[in-house]
């Protein structure tokens, strides 16, 4: 598809693409081919991606005795002039447009393969032309300038469905030229929300002006994307359409300006490059002792000041990350305040219900002589540094046996919702005051106790509100999440619904995010967890070679095993690990509304 076709196509507020700029020839060659060649090359050298004409036979325009009926009579050219021409534009690098009047416009148009069509706005109410422009694949641009609503409207009325995908109303008309309090930018919008196709800008103000050359920038930052500027040689010889008429150096400037413009729209995604990254960096302010502080000091307002840092590679926080938090540690003043130098709580939060599409009540099946969960549950027992593990299931009846399965293991126990995950995490970290939360699912029943231990440790080093551990093996990992992190994501989430996916919410420059490092003997793409038959198949042969009521197995036993037999080996995809396209669902809605 060309990149008009693209424009076209495209989504209403959808993001991306480049924009389309026409250089309008209409009757600056004057009659002369000769002239209009040179155009078509200014045009090319000005960086225009189409160039186009006006195809016309002067009865077409007017009634004989009409003033201008006898020079545009002169000016009429042969198919073998039109086609040079067209064939010329297409050697350097254009597409080739125009305008067309009537059926004999038209049809030497069709005859010439134009790249695509514009009905004047003179003939917008000539359903039949457009009908016929609509019965081919070729873009029509139809023309809104004093135009009434009314006509428009049946002029896309006259345009089947299927077809107005090819439509754009150009928005603009010729008021020799048209002045600037004439132009109502604005309701480029209105046109727009009213038809759902895209609306281009073909202005006609002063090109003696330097907004001739920024305007479109206003049209620019409200979305269009198809631009229409006249073009002349010399605009002081005063020639056919000289008012709104660019030269070739200030075409080249129009043409440079509207695409620096583009560059500068970037995106509407809330997301920061490595400049503007550097910039927070180097200008957001950290907290800092005001004075030397001694261990067990509860922090407060007048004890804590903000200072810019050179630590570019800690996290800033708010004040209020510290307020009424214990320290661990003596501090002198100045001291750049980390996680690691007050009391926190971290929880070990299991994720599990008994329901599953692919691998029903896993969670109870039997691995070397225990439930599965049960084997997640002596794993979380054993991790230092947590406060508690807890059971996050739900309140449907069926859960009822991993309730009691949590508790003959002495582990506490949280329900709520089946589908709102993040509810029941919630409601753990106000159950039992967690600062942190370390989440593992169900199935990951082989958690590495130690790689969890270094989560937190990483979390709290480096001021994070969520690290992964994705470089392990899967099944054999969790992710940590700060409480505050986790409370911000509830009251934002755009889908509650679908927190099972939280670490899609936390992609988001409002989360300071990291990655704990993983030594290389631990990098493996083996894919442990519990989902498939196939899956309990795997994990039980491992358990069955490595598992000792005695001594807790490791991770590096599982990878050994797994190393040695390679035939066993399922790592991850992105289809099994994305199971479905939800990033739309996993949006966080800031602001007031």
């Amino acid at each position: 598809m060309s990149v008009l076709e693209l424009i076209l196509d495209a989504k209403e507020d959808e993001e991306g693409g480049d924009i389309f700029i026409i250089a309008e020839l209409a009757n600056a060659h004057q009659g002369d081919p000769t002239t209009a060649q040179l155009l078509v090359t200014s045009a090319a050298n000005g960086g225009a991606d189409a160039v186009k004409f006006q195809i016309y036979f002067a009865n077409e325009l007017f009634s004989p005795s009409h003033s201008e009926y006898t020079k545009f009579k002169n000016r009429e050219w042969s198919f073998d002039v039109w086609k040079s021409l067209v064939v010329y534009a297409r050697e350097s690098g254009l597409q080739v447009g125009a305008d067309v009047f009537g059926n004999n416009s038209l049809n030497l148009a069709f005859s010439l393969d134009i790249d695509f069509l514009k009905i004047h706005s003179s003939d917008v109410s000539k359903y039949s032309l457009i009908q016929q422009i609509a019965q081919t694949s070729c873009p029509l641009l139809l023309s809104a300038g004093g135009t009434t609503m009314l006509e428009l409207t049946e002029a896309i009325e006259a345009v089947e469905d299927i077809q107005r995908s090819r439509v754009c109303m150009m928005f603009g008309y010729q008021g020799f030229p048209t002045e600037i309090d004439d132009l109502h930018i604005l309701r480029m919008n209105t046109i727009q929300r009213t038809f759902g196709i895209h609306v281009g800008l073909a202005d006609h103000i002063d090109a003696d002006l330097d907004m001739a050359i920024h305007l479109p920038l206003i049209a620019l930052g409200q979305g269009c994307r198809i631009f229409e500027k006249h073009i002349t040689y010399n605009r002081s010889a005063k020639g056919t359409d000289y008012y709104s008429s660019l030269e070739p150096k200030e075409f080249q400037q129009f043409v440079n300006q509207l695409r620096s413009g583009l560059v500068a729209l970037g995106s509407k995604e809330i997301t920061m490059g490595e400049a503007e990254n550097n910039y927070r960096s180097r200008m957001k302010k950290h907290v800092t002792a005001g004075e030397s502080l001694k261990s067990g000091t509860i922090l407060t307002d007048d004890k804590l000041r903000l200072a810019r840092i050179e630590n570019h590679e800690l996290s800033p926080l708010p004040m209020s990350s510290w307020i009424g938090k214990k320290l661990l540690r003596s501090v002198k003043k100045n001291h750049v305040f980390r996680y690691e130098d007050i009391e926190q709580s971290a929880g070990l939060c299991i994720v599990a219900r008994l329901h599953s599409s692919r691998l029903p009540n896993k969670a109870l099946a039997d691995i070397v002589g225990k439930p599965s969960l049960g084997h997640l549950f002596e794993r979380a027992q054993i991790v230092e540094h947590v406060s508690k593990p807890v059971l996050c299931t739900t309140t449907n009846p069926e859960d009822d046996e991993l309730v009691k399965l949590a508790f003959s293991y002495g582990i506490d126990v949280i329900r709520g919702d089946s589908k709102n995950v993040l509810s029941r995490l919630i409601s753990a970290i106000n159950e039992f005051g967690f600062d942190i939360v370390l989440r593992v699912t169900g199935d990951d029943i082989l958690l590495d106790p130690l790689h969890v231990e270094s989560l937190i440790n990483y979390l709290r080093r480096h001021n994070l509100d969520y690290v992964s551990a994705k470089d392990l093996p899967g099944g054999t990992e969790a992710e940590a999440f700060t409480a505050s992190a986790l409370k911000t994501i509830e009251r934002y989430a755009k889908d509650p619904d679908y927190t099972e996916y939280l670490t899609y919410y936390v992609d988001d420059p409002s989360f300071a995010c990291g990655k704990l490092p993983i030594e290389e003997k631990y990098r493996r793409a083996y894919s442990l967890s519990l989902d498939t038959q196939e899956d309990l198949h795997l994990v039980r042969r491992i358990l069955e070679s490595i598992y000792d009521d005695e001594k807790p197995y490791t991770l590096e036993q599982v990878i050994k095993y797994m190393d040695e037999n390679p035939s066993l080996s399922s790592p991850f995809t992105a289809g099994r690990e994305e199971r479905r396209n939800i990033k739309d669902k996993t949006k966080l809605n800031f602001g007031l509304a």
